[in-house]
């Protein structure tokens, strides 16, 4: 689903962010 693209992604920019 498009909305389980986008928290993975969201996630994946925070972990790349910490």
């Amino acid at each position: 689903m498009l909305l389980v693209q986008i928290v993975i992604g969201v996630l994946c920019r925070m972990l790349l962010l910490t």
